[in-house]
């Protein structure tokens, strides 16, 4: 994981987190913070860039879009009560593997309850 400093950036992000492969120092994963105000505009250009499959717009609350293309998944959300936005980049590969990886320590724990009782 690399965190990248405001001044590193062309953009107006307030935040930049990298992860790479550790073996291959492939590019896996990127996430980015913004002002809130920035999620109107993103999510118009991602539009433009990406397809988008998933999104919910509420006038107040919680908002939300995902796109994707031949290889990432995009994912750009705003928490109801937050100041920030996000946009993730996940390599679709990574992001299989991770959710694997999730339901195998979810049926561990399971497990470990179960022979508890």
């Amino acid at each position: 994981m690399y965190t990248l400093k405001n001044s590193e950036l062309p953009l107006d992000a307030l935040k930049v987190m990298l992860m790479f492969s550790k073996d291959e120092n492939i590019l896996l994963y990127v996430s980015a913070t913004f002002d809130k105000s920035k999620f109107d505009s993103l999510y118009k250009n991602l539009s433009k860039k990406y397809k988008l499959i998933a999104k919910k717009r509420p006038f107040v609350g919680y908002q939300y879009a995902k796109y994707t293309d031949d290889q990432n998944i995009i994912e750009l959300s705003a928490p109801h009560m937050s100041f920030e936005s996000r946009i993730e980049y996940i390599f679709k590969e990574f992001d299989k593997k991770a959710k694997e990886m999730m339901k195998k320590e979810k049926e561990q724990k399971n497990k470990n309850e179960l022979d508890s009782l």
